[in-house]
């Protein structure tokens, strides 16, 4: 609108302050994604549970739901 009303410092100062915000909105979520893929990174890919009673190995991937137990209580 400020380039269209014959004013177009205003104008241009606007567009630049949305391309300015939009290159640190990129910066910040390629950020955000390269920390929590260093964070994927720390986390083991196998873990131990106890399984009526056992120590049993399980994928930590994958989602192991068990009913609970007294020891859950």
């Amino acid at each position: 609108m400020a380039v269209i009303g014959d004013l177009p410092s205003p104008g241009v100062a606007i567009v630049l302050v949305i391309v300015i915000n939009g290159v640190f909105a990129f910066a910040q979520e390629y950020r955000a994604v390269r920390a929590a893929e260093q964070l994927r990174e720390l986390l083991p890919e196998r873990v131990y549970i106890c399984r009526d009673g056992r120590r049993v190995e399980v994928n930590a991937t994958v989602q192991h739901c068990a009913r609970p137990t007294s020891a859950w209580r």
